[in-house]
């Protein structure tokens, strides 16, 4: 039971860290002017998540993965832009590092 509950834990501190991080990702994609397209499916993918955590219909191990997955999509869409590549292998070392710990 414990264990069930850790993993719990684990996804949903995931879950909020990929809420935030697609947030400000849509922000800056507003800011810079990028394509609006990966942002809609970026909002799609939290709601998506958020009703998949709520209603706890599939299994936790599916659910982290594909947060994780969605996670490493909006990093690709995050490195593909010109703006962004000096700074991208820190934040990728960050984010593994993140997902990696938890």
């Amino acid at each position: 039971m414990r264990e069930r509950e850790e993993e719990k834990a684990a996804h949903l501190l995931i879950l909020v860290v990929y809420t935030v991080f697609a947030l400000i990702l849509a922000g800056e994609a507003y800011l810079m002017k990028w394509e609006a397209g990966p942002v809609l499916l970026l909002f799609l993918g939290i709601i998506a998540c958020w009703a998949i955590y709520v209603l706890e219909k599939v299994p936790i191990s599916s659910q982290f993965w594909l947060d994780v997955t969605l996670t490493m999509l909006a990093v690709f869409y995050y490195g593909s832009h010109e703006s962004s590549m000096y700074d991208l292998a820190p934040f990728i070392i960050m984010v593994i590092t993140f997902l990696r710990w938890s």
